[in-house]
């Protein structure tokens, strides 16, 4: 199966809709009903604590991470029969249907399942995401669990698992890459509810850069929904935007665009502003040329984002001609790849700009000399595209 998954993805994060984000009425309500159950629990009655045990087991998945919060203050006899409810409500509501639908693998018996109505929403397809979601579960059963049952320790076991796929993902092509761990994180940690602690996010895009990756993506059967879930993932607001941005152009995943334009949007002209404009133009995203020409035109953008600070370019170019004065500046990215979009050359415009397989054009030849060369190449765009 997994060899058949070996070129699978998904899509993005949580149908936990009514499991996991309950709304506040209703969330008010299941609280008062768990406070009450409780609290017959401690009845000196045993017909009370019966009745109270029986409608305990009759509850949703909603209610286990209320129970497993009452057991922190609940008295050892009551703590008993909470642990013992909890066993099984986790079991008739999880364990009970995976193994069913190793039995009985259809799309309808995985209504209410974490994630999955949202990953058939991603992917399109229920019939097809079908065997991707039950390797995916088969594989992370634990994250999973941790979905249904809106446990508190999801994060830290988020971040745990993604240091095991990022150390397996080295690139040993004779070994089969980890690719049902990397759908389940990318579709788990896509959710924007979801709290990624500390390394999460850089364990996950590290592990996409393996080589192995690549082909699956590029090549694999189910290339299709590896890249819509890779897009999902990588389009989650808050996470760094220079690798989803470089694999976006590696690997051709039109979502680069909308996180170049985020990115471009926030008027920050560092490095980030300088790979989403490669994007574009990687990309070919000729409607976005507004958003490029708006940074060439932005005199805040005249900050030199190359080379680094207490460097020279005369310490790291060697083999060309260039002025110890030499800069590189996010407008003059933009320049290169205005020109590119408009389907000129750069060097038609005094850019001796190099090319790059990985990124269109090599970060440190896009500069010039001086502000004259500079300004000079701007003049002679606006001229011909005014």
């Amino acid at each position: 199966m997994l060899a058949a998954f070996a070129a699978t993805a998904v899509a993005q994060d949580g149908e936990l809709g009514a499991e996991r984000t309950v709304r506040a009425p209703v969330a008010d309500a299941l609280q008062k009903t768990v406070d009450g159950l409780v609290s017959d629990l401690a009845s000196p009655m045993f017909p009370k604590r019966q009745k109270a045990v029986t409608q305990l087991l009759q509850l949703d998945a909603p209610a286990v991470a209320l129970l497993e919060t009452k057991l922190k203050t609940a008295t050892e006899p009551v703590a008993v029969q909470l642990r013992q409810v909890i066993a099984k409500l986790r079991k008739r509501l999880f364990d009970d249907r995976v193994e069913a639908l190793e039995r009985d693998q259809k799309p309808s018996n995985l209504t209410g399942m974490p994630d999955w109505d949202r990953f058939v929403k991603v992917t399109g397809n229920a019939e097809a995401a079908l065997p991707v979601y039950l390797e995916m579960l088969k594989t992370e059963r634990a994250l999973f669990a941790d979905r249904m049952f809106s446990s508190s320790e999801l994060s830290d076991h988020l971040e745990e698992r993604s240091t095991l796929l990022r150390a397996a993902c080295n690139g040993e092509l004779e070994e089969e890459f980890p690719v049902a761990s990397a759908a389940a994180l990318m579709l788990i940690a896509s959710d924007e509810d979801v709290v990624l602690r500390r390394a999460t996010s850089t364990n996950i895009s590290e592990s996409l850069q393996d080589s192995r990756f690549g082909k699956l993506i590029s090549d694999g059967f189910h290339a299709g929904t590896i890249r819509a879930l890779t897009s999902e993932w990588l389009k989650r607001p808050g996470i760094a935007a220079d690798r989803p941005l470089l694999l976006s152009i590696e690997y051709q995943l039109s979502v680069g665009r909308e996180i170049a334009l985020r990115t471009l949007e926030r008027h920050v002209y560092n490095q980030s502003a300088a790979y989403s404009l490669l994007c574009l133009g990687a990309l070919q995203q000729t409607d976005s040329l507004p958003a490029v020409e708006q940074v060439l035109n932005d005199e805040t953008a005249s900050r030199p984002i190359w080379p680094p600070r207490g460097k020279t370019a005369g310490d790291l170019i060697s083999g060309r001609e260039i002025e110890s004065t030499y800069s590189v500046q996010a407008r003059d990215v933009a320049l290169a790849v205005a020109i590119h979009l408009r389907g000129r050359r750069p060097n038609e415009f005094g850019m001796d700009v190099m090319s790059s397989e990985l990124h269109l054009f090599t970060f440190d030849s896009m500069g010039f000399n001086n502000d004259d060369d500079r300004n000079a190449a701007i003049s002679k765009y606006r001229a011909a595209f005014p």
